[in-house]
């Protein structure tokens, strides 16, 4: 990354896994061992994310003294492979424990109880996810490291410091020794599969999840882990849905309908299954079949946002717009529908007009945290209401609420108090501050970010966050930039 021979301390990984494969102990553990040398981006999530691989704020990462930038992506779907040099992390765990690990907590959380079509629908869906993360993330990727959950919950030490050398970090044995004892909190600990430890989950199904196993083994090499019971070809529901969704993937309506409609006919199914295969038959032609499958659907869920999408999308393809408007307002007539129906409208882009009704409910430019951050650096304490924080949320960015808070009559009087050497440091100052801190004081005060290691290793020698904002205050740096603000107030 960066130019040809620019100096870069900074290690960048990519760092994916599926959801249930222990991401989040990694991430702990390198926490626990490099501190705030660690800098973490959720890739296309976290407010300000750049998007871009590589990162153009890797150089300001490198100057503020990190020792690893960890791009991660939570289904390695949206994060492409890092550039040359730098490591692609891949997390794996064991993909049937994964899966029911998984199914469980979903049902928990949306409060719902397991059913065989459920549970057929469910498998056939996250075995599409699975391939499709192999595929972007198989033997193929360039400088791929593997780590497996079950090495890391066996032999923290040797896979962790692995995975840091292959990496081309070291840490000493204090910090190896704090991201061990992090592994030995996780809270899930199962890495050994038998037959009698799936039997004991009441989610399990051996018929359904074996087909599970057949098919990712067919499409996925079963992510490299031994089967857990005799291998056969991939057959069975699971495997039908499985081919629909990927038909419907790839545009192959035709496939869709030839999976579903005979499997449907004799089969109880979820209700996303009959929207699957309506939006199909509305593809190819069959509306009057298509619009009764979706009546089906309607009569036991007629909150079903999916199949309003569906007639949506067709009718407004179809040059219907004002059916397709129709369908809309009725969805948003529903419990929950207006939030869906704008969200819905925003990754679409198919109404503008019926989207601009929603004109008061669109997110402000800026973010909360944002504000709290400008006001805990620039006034030195946070916002005193929500109702103040909404207000300065509505600033068209960063550098608007920056400039409004320096001109602020609140700043002004600190500021003369402060030349008048009437300032000084509260008795009870807070812990020193930490890298994301040193950045984010920069920002806010100076405008820019740390010119060089030195520099951010300067301002981390700070005894508080207090004593840091002050010292930056004073700097003839910020009395220039202020300066040449107050005259044009």
């Amino acid at each position: 990354m960066g130019r040809q021979g620019t100096r870069k301390d900074v290690k960048t990984v990519a760092f994916v896994h599926r959801p249930g494969a222990g991401g989040q102990l990694t991430e702990a553990m390198l926490l626990a061992a490099l501190g705030d040398e660690l800098r973490v981006c959720a890739f296309r999530s976290e407010a300000g994310c750049c998007g871009a691989v590589p990162c153009r704020r890797w150089s300001e990462f490198d100057r503020a003294g990190y020792r690893l930038f960890l791009l991660k992506d939570g289904e390695g779907t949206s994060l492409p492979p890092a550039g040359t040099g730098d490591a692609n992390l891949v997390q794996l765990r064991e993909p049937t424990l994964r899966a029911l690990g998984l199914y469980g907590r979903e049902l928990a959380e949306r409060s719902r109880r397991s059913s065989i079509e459920l549970l057929q629908s469910w498998l056939s869906a996250e075995a599409l996810r699975t391939v499709d993360f192999h595929k972007a993330w198989g033997s193929d990727a360039p400088r791929r490291l593997v780590l497996r959950y079950e090495a890391l919950i066996r032999t923290p030490r040797e896979a962790f410091e692995a995975v840091l050398t292959d990496v081309g970090l070291q840490i000493d044995d204090a910090a190896l020794e704090r991201a061990v004892a992090e592994a030995g909190r996780a809270s899930d600990r199962a890495a050994e599969i038998s037959l009698s430890a799936l039997e004991a989950d009441a989610n399990f199904v051996r018929p359904l999840f074996a087909e599970y196993m057949n098919l990712l083994n067919e499409e996925a090499g079963y992510q490299g882990y031994a089967p857990w019971t005799d291998v056969k070809p991939a057959s069975g529901p699971v495997t039908t849905l499985y081919r629909a969704r990927r038909a419907r993937r790839d545009g192959n309506f035709e496939e869709v309908v030839a999976q579903l409609t005979p499997f449907v006919a004799v089969n109880a199914v979820e209700p996303e299954i009959r929207v699957l295969l309506a939006e199909a038959l509305l593809e190819t032609g069959r509306d009057l079949e298509g619009r009764r499958a979706l009546e089906i659907v309607f009569k036991t869920e007629p909150d079903c946002f999916e199949g309003h999408a569906v007639l949506a999308r067709h009718a407004y393809r179809q040059g219907l717009a004002t059916e397709g408007r129709a369908v809309l307002r009725e969805a948003m007539a529903r419990r929950g529908g207006a939030a869906w129906t704008r969200a819905f409208l925003q990754s679409a882009r198919l109404d503008a007009d019926l989207l601009g009704e929603f004109a008061g409910h669109t997110e402000p430019p800026l973010g909360r945290d944002a504000v709290i951050g400008g006001f805990s650096w620039i006034l030195g304490r946070e916002p005193e209401s929500e109702a103040v924080i909404e207000v300065h949320r509505l600033l068209h960015d960063s550098d608007d609420l920056r400039s409004s808070l320096l001109r602020s009559e609140e700043f002004r009087r600190f500021h003369a108090r402060f030349e008048a050497g009437e300032e000084n440091l509260p008795a009870d100052m807070s812990a020193p501050p930490l890298r994301d801190e040193v950045l984010t004081a920069l920002h806010w005060l100076l405008g820019r970010s740390p010119r060089s290691r030195e520099e951010a290793e300067g301002f981390l020698a700070s005894r508080s966050r207090e004593e840091l904002r002050l010292m930056l205050v004073g700097s003839d740096e910020f009395r220039r930039a202020y300066g040449n603000l107050a005259e044009g107030v």
